[in-house]
């Protein structure tokens, strides 16, 4: 349903600045006591001179009167091989009630509004499914993989310092964030559906800043464990525990 609620909002953008750009078209169908005194926003009815370059019957920043408005429908201009006669002039002035292209224009706009309730419907279904798929509470929610995310970095915090000796601590530091980075974190990446139609793009794109942000220093605690630099392994855990509260922080409320 996403698709073409997004076809349809696409479809609807364009097809409206199209009928928009018409907005200032007046027709020369119109009566005289419609167009006299309107303003040329543009010249229009370009005539070839005696010298052979080619000017407009009336310039722009004229004023329409009765005169200009028979010869412009008197006058005819060659495209793609035919005479054509000129149907409409660009003028200053706005009126709806001369607009050609407002019915379009309105149709446009419902579209909009239809594609909106589309994406709305699909949002809501998707909250539905994500939720009724996964058991409440249980650990595939994006909730519970940030908070495990979130309790191995304290918990490392806390513990590391006490530890015996360094190979303790490169022990517990590869294999609580490794389990950290086969478990959890795919979960929390793979709930996006969920988080987006809770959050919307905009917030969802601010939580995944900081979540990015955090998985890239706990990699970086795993990675100078593993190289046996572990003063570089505590900076990144105090890091990555700043990140995830702030990514907390920004998680939607239940």
């Amino acid at each position: 349903m996403k698709l073409l609620a997004n076809l349809i909002l696409t479809a609807s953008v364009i097809v409206g600045a199209l009928a928009a750009s018409t907005a200032y078209l007046a027709p020369l169908s119109l009566p005289d006591d419609r167009l006299v005194g309107l303003t040329l926003n543009q010249p229009a009815g370009l005539a070839a001179t005696d010298a052979g370059a080619a000017e407009p019957l009336v310039p722009k920043g004229a004023t329409l009167d009765a005169e200009s408005l028979a010869a412009l429908r008197d006058h005819t201009y060659t495209a793609l091989g035919a005479e054509r006669p000129v149907r409409y002039v660009t003028v200053k002035e706005f009126s709806f009630t001369r607009w050609i292209g407002k019915w379009v224009f309105l149709a446009s706009l419902g579209g909009l509004l239809v594609g909106a309730f589309l994406v709305r419907t699909a949002s809501k279904r998707e909250i539905a499914t994500a939720e009724t798929t996964a058991e409440p509470g249980a650990d595939a929610s994006p909730d519970a993989a940030l908070a495990a995310i979130l309790d191995a970095v304290d918990s490392l915090r806390r513990e590391l310092p006490a530890m015996p000796d360094d190979d303790a601590r490169q022990h517990a530091i590869l294999e609580r964030l490794g389990a950290v980075q086969t478990r959890d974190v795919p979960v929390f990446v793979d709930a996006r559906p969920l988080l987006v139609s809770r959050l919307g793009l905009g917030g969802y794109a601010e939580l995944m800043d900081r979540f990015a942000a955090a998985e890239r220093q706990i990699n970086r605690a795993w990675s100078a464990a593993a190289d046996d630099a572990l003063f570089e392994s505590l900076p990144a855990l105090d890091a990555a525990a700043e990140l995830l509260n702030e990514t907390k922080a920004k998680m939607p409320r239940a």
